[in-house]
């Protein structure tokens, strides 16, 4: 295929699809069972040449190079082994695994979904944006309201249980106001409404209750507003685990799962938690020994640390280390972010001059993996972050 400017690029585990200048959207990789697709990449991290092999033995309707499935279409997004479109008329269409009715089918199966379908009980409904997580999708009509489907054991549909649903779903909730813009990690959602306020929902993201015996926050299963937020957002973006936010005078905030690989240092205990290392100090052991029913296990975490990351503390929750509260990113002096996207680790900042730096929690922003072996006159304009692998697109500035 030859090369021409896309217009937007979006991609998750095992494939990716963008949409071209003439607002037709490709699709290239597979759309199959995530499961398989997940097999396949760790075998693949041992046998290089399977995951190739893997693609076209294992999956139906697997594409080497990207083929054109709709036309005239207005934004595409990727979640695991599923694609969504939106048309120029505002429809949605969906397909791929529909194991648990994340197809918006009206109905779950082991069989795959393709080509695209539109989802049910969006005929009279004209849709604006759409973002998809793991097993379930969300989408916003023009006139602000918010729809979701799919499976839901985390709460990430936000409907205040944890039923799945088949079919596009108005999430009536007064508190959300006119949304704007919504995105989704892997198990939880985030919206923003006119006001610029955000919220979240899902896995490990409610603020107050913890769950003492798995020692981690509990589920959220309705939208809660995100408090500390000096300023009113322009955006939200959601990683994996995490969700960022743009504000209006350019700054970063961050909440969710703290980066494997971030540079925190801990500077006191909270909320009596258990500290289980040996190798620690005796006076952490000490305190768990106040809890008898507790007893100290290797690798258990405290129900709450505080930590410092750039000179400032950071409070983070439970043995999956999430930070519930907005957590700001400390840019290199200069850096202008214009605009977030989408991440996998993390979410990836926009720069107004053209790059692209990597923002997870609890860790000091970094150039995206790649982006390092960009031409000097590449610019950056937009980037599509998946599992192990990204696209850039931009265009060349004049030397």
């Amino acid at each position: 295929m030859h090369a021409q400017r896309h217009t937007r690029t979006h991609n998750n585990r095992g494939h990716s699809a963008f949409m071209d200048n003439e607002n037709t959207v490709h699709v290239s990789g597979t759309h199959n069972g995530f499961r398989k697709i997940a097999y396949v990449g760790k075998m693949g991290e041992k046998f290089p040449n399977l995951t190739r092999f893997g693609s076209k033995f294992f999956f139906q309707d697997g594409a080497d190079e990207p083929r054109a499935v709709m036309k005239d279409c207005a934004d595409v997004v990727c979640g695991a082994a599923l694609t969504c479109v939106v048309d120029k008329k505002g429809g949605i269409w969906c397909g791929g695994d529909n194991m648990y009715g994340q197809c918006g089918s009206g109905f779950s199966s082991e069989e795959d979904v393709w080509p695209l379908q539109r989802i049910r009980n969006t005929k009279n409904v004209t849709v604006s944006r759409a973002a998809l997580g793991l097993h379930h999708g969300l989408f916003v009509s023009t006139n602000g309201e918010l729809h979701v489907w799919g499976h839901n054991r985390s709460g990430q549909l936000g409907t205040g249980n944890t039923h799945p649903y088949t079919s596009a779903r108005h999430l009536r909730d007064e508190t959300l106001g006119h949304v704007r813009d919504v995105a989704a990690g892997l198990t939880h959602s985030a919206a923003m409404n006119d006001c610029g306020d955000v919220f979240v929902w899902g896995k490990q993201l409610h603020v107050e209750d913890v769950d003492e015996h798995l020692r981690r926050p509990k589920d959220q299963i309705t939208p809660r507003l995100v408090e500390g937020l000096p300023e009113p957002a322009v955006s939200v973006k959601c990683g994996v685990h995490n969700t960022a936010i743009l504000t209006e005078s350019g700054r970063v905030f961050m909440i969710g799962r703290v980066s494997s690989s971030s540079n925190l240092s801990e500077i006191k205990l909270t909320d009596g938690g258990i500290y289980s290392d040996s190798n620690k100090s005796e006076k952490m052991n000490a305190l768990a020994k106040k809890l008898p029913d507790l007893s100290p296990l290797p690798g258990v975490k405290p129900l709450s640390e505080t930590h410092r990351v750039d000179g400032r503390e950071l409070r983070v929750v439970g043995m999956t280390r999430m930070v519930l509260e907005p957590w700001e990113v400390t840019f290199p002096k200069g850096t202008v972010v214009k605009e977030l996207r989408d991440g996998f680790d993390g979410v990836v900042a926009i720069t107004d001059d053209g790059k692209s730096l990597q923002c997870e929690v609890g860790k000091s922003p970094e150039a995206v993996a790649g982006s390092e072996s960009l031409p000097e006159n590449f610019v950056i304009d937009d980037v599509a972050q998946g599992w192990k692998h990204t696209i850039f697109t931009g265009y060349y500035k004049e030397q």
